[in-house]
C-alpha cells in the first residue's frame, strides 16, 4: 500500500559496497570487451572492429528506414537490416575472429546486464504496516493489460474483500470517479489499471491524504515493477485492500499532467494515444511511425 505524498521528498539509503561492487563487474566485464579480440588476433583486431562498427551502422539505417517509409522500400531496408549482420559474421568467421568477436559480443551484454544491477533502484526504508482501511474503493479499467482484470476475476475478489469496486468506462474521467470517491467516504483509493490510470487516481490521493493501493493490472506497469510488486500476480496486491505495508513516494508532474514513472512525449505518446494500440500494439506502431516520422504527421518540436 503507497502512502500520500509529503511536500518534501524523501530520498531512501544509498547501496554503499554492494553498488560499488556491481560497477567494478560492470568495468571488468567492458575492459574484457575489448580485450578478448586483441588477445586473438592483436592490432588488426581494431580493423576488423571498424569494420563490424560500419556494418552495425549501415543495419541501423535499414532499421530506420523500415520505421520511417512503407511499401518496397520498407521491405528493402528490413532485408538490409537483417543482411548486413548476417555478412559480418561471416567475414569475421573467415578470418577466423568470429569465436573472439561472439565472445566480445557475450561480455558486452553481460555488461549491460551488470549496469542495470547496479543501477537498479535501493530497497525503500522506512516502510511500516498500515491500518487495514474501512472503506477502501477501487477503479478498476477493464481495457488496461489485454484482459487481466477479467483474467485474474480482480472485480469480483476485490469486492470479496470488502471493497467498493467502480469499472471505468471509456467516457467516464478518473480524476473526478477517484474525487467522488474520497467524498463518499473512502478511506483509501486503488486502481487495478496501467500506469496512466494509477497516476490519476494517485493524484487524486494524495491531494486527499488517504492510502493509494496499487493493482498491477497493466500491459507493462512499471510503477509495480518499482514498488516490487508481482506483475503476474495482481491478485496477491490485492492484501492492501484488507491491510498491508504502507511506504510514501514522490509524484511527479510534465506541466499539469502527473505521472508515477515516467512521462512520455513526441512519437511514442502519439502512437499510444490511438485507439487501436491496446489491441494491436505491433501493426498501429508500424502505421504510424512513417508519418510520424517523416510524414505530415511528424510531431513539431520546436
Amino acid at each position: 500500500m503507497v502512502g500520500p505524498r509529503d511536500d518534501e521528498p524523501r530520498a531512501s539509503g544509498g547501496r554503499g559496497g554492494h553498488s560499488a561492487a556491481r560497477a567494478h563487474v560492470t568495468l571488468l566485464l567492458l575492459l574484457g570487451t575489448v580485450l578478448a579480440p586483441l588477445v586473438a588476433a592483436g592490432l588488426r583486431s581494431v580493423l576488423w572492429a571498424l569494420f563490424g562498427s560500419a556494418g552495425l551502422a549501415l543495419a541501423a539505417i535499414g532499421v530506420w528506414w523500415a520505421l520511417a517509409h512503407s511499401g518496397v522500400v520498407r521491405v528493402a531496408a528490413a532485408i538490409l537490416s537483417v543482411a548486413t549482420p548476417v555478412a559480418v559474421l561471416a567475414l569475421y568467421a573467415t578470418a577466423g575472429l568470429l569465436g573472439p568477436a561472439l565472445l566480445s559480443l557475450g561480455l558486452l551484454i553481460l555488461a549491460v546486464i551488470a549496469a542495470r544491477w547496479a543501477l537498479a533502484p535501493a530497497p525503500t526504508t522506512g516502510e511500516q504496516v498500515a491500518e487495514a482501511p474501512h472503506h477502501p474503493w477501487v477503479l478498476v479499467n477493464r481495457l488496461s493489460g489485454g484482459g487481466k482484470v477479467d483474467r485474474f476475476a480482480l472485480v469480483d475478489k476485490a469486492r470479496n474483500a470488502g471493497c467498493r469496486v467502480r469499472e471505468l468506462d471509456r467516457d467516464q474521467d478518473v480524476t473526478t470517479l477517484a474525487r467522488q470517491a474520497v467524498a463518499d467516504g473512502a478511506d483509501l483509493l486503488g486502481a487495478a489499471g496501467g500506469d496512466g490510470t494509477q497516476a490519476l487516481v494517485a493524484d487524486v490521493a494524495a491531494r486527499h491524504h488517504v492510502p493509494f493501493a496499487v493493482i498491477p493490472a497493466g500491459t507493462r506497469h512499471h510503477f509495480a515493477l518499482d514498488l516490487g510488486l508481482d506483475r503476474d500476480d495482481p491478485v496477491a496486491a490485492l492484501e492492501a485492500l484488507t491491510g498491508g505495508v504502507e511506504l510514501r513516494v514522490d509524484l511527479g508532474y510534465a506541466a499539469d499532467r502527473v505521472f508515477v514513472n515516467n512521462a512520455s512525449f513526441d512519437t511514442y505518446a502519439f502512437v499510444v494515444d490511438d485507439p487501436a494500440y491496446r489491441g494491436a500494439k505491433t501493426r498501429t506502431i508500424l502505421q504510424n511511425l512513417p508519418g510520424l516520422l517523416t510524414g505530415e504527421a511528424a510531431p513539431d518540436c520546436g
